[in-house]
């Protein structure tokens, strides 16, 4: 029912992010939490959409989150998204 997650499905989170200043973002980083008992699905942290303006995605794990570091200058407006997945406990 999609409700409730039992021991062994996978989840995907996807999460978007937008600069909603007036000005440029010269630095960018996406961070989430891993949910408790979930695991990190190995390989799955993916820069799903990348505006033109930010050359360079790269997903940096540790044991309790992810982060997603962008090189570029992210523009007014301008807007993209990241994923992962995990495989409940």
């Amino acid at each position: 029912s999609g409700e409730t997650a039992l021991p062994g499905e996978t989840l995907r989170y996807t999460i978007q992010y937008e600069n909603i200043g007036n000005g440029m973002l010269d630095e960018l980083v996406v961070h989430d939490a891993l949910p408790n008992f979930t695991d990190l699905v190995t390989g799955s942290p993916t820069c799903v959409q990348t505006p033109t303006e930010l050359s360079l995605c790269t997903p940096h794990v540790t044991d309790t989150a992810i982060d997603w570091s962008y090189v570029g200058k992210l523009p007014a407006g301008a807007n993209g998204k990241v994923s992962y997945e995990v495989t409940v406990q």
